[in-house]
């Protein structure tokens, strides 16, 4: 479903950064036991392959945040039925929210996707995928619940002067402009809080990093 979000009927500058900004939600339904299970399995996998890096501003550099830089989730070797069914999911839900802005060419879409995993008493700190001096380049980013439990994710409006609390429910997929900051509140579940994270770039030039493409972490999105 896609909203959009408004904060009042001001007469706006045409020259001006207009604050209001749109949301789409849609949710799946899954077994996020066993999900919970392969994503915490490939964890240890992928934080033994790569190093601490960047990450991106979530204040998380040695997890699996901080190694997103290394891989694609869309392009594990083995993915499990769960990530498969999350995978289709995310196409799906891509393809709907496009049309819904009457964008038909698909045909050169690419996509960075990762995952986060957080423990007792850890966060994701506020950030946004693009500044908005890249403003102009933004297009999309997602968010999917694998396994959460009293969590919300926060996003705040361009003007910073509003916040849209979303919360966290299980198989629930989240798409938002990439400029937009985000981040979520303290985890105090017991189990581990799982979700997925991607950007999503409307041609290849767009998508900045060489070595991103060349390392594959950025690959074509087909629809």
């Amino acid at each position: 479903m896609l909203q959009r979000i408004k904060y009042g009927s001001e007469l706006i500058s045409p020259l001006g950064l207009n604050k209001d900004y749109w949301f789409w939600k849609s949710k799946l339904i899954f077994d996020h036991k066993k999900a919970t299970k392969f994503f915490l399995k490939t964890e240890k996998q992928l934080k033994k392959k790569y190093p601490p890096g960047y990450d991106g501003g979530t204040n998380l550099d040695d997890s699996i945040t901080g190694r997103y830089t290394f891989f694609n989730l869309f392009s594990l070797p083995k993915p499990s039925k769960e990530l498969t069914l999350i995978k289709n999911f995310i196409k799906s839900n891509v393809k709907q929210l496009l049309l819904k802005f009457n964008i038909t060419d698909l045909s050169d879409l690419w996509i960075m996707c990762w995952y986060n995993v957080l423990r007792k008493g850890e966060c994701i700190s506020e950030h946004s995928h693009f500044n908005l001096g890249n403003g102009h380049k933004s297009f999309v980013s997602g968010h999917f619940c694998v396994n959460c439990s009293n969590t919300s994710t926060f996003y705040r409006d361009i003007g910073e002067t509003h916040i849209l609390k979303v919360k966290n429910e299980i198989g629930q997929l989240s798409f938002f402009p990439s400029f937009i900051k985000h981040y979520s509140d303290k985890h105090e579940g017991e189990q581990p809080r799982i979700t997925i994270a991607c950007d999503i770039y409307f041609k290849k030039e767009l998508t900045g990093s060489k070595k991103f493409l060349e390392n594959k972490t950025v690959i074509p999105l087909k629809l």
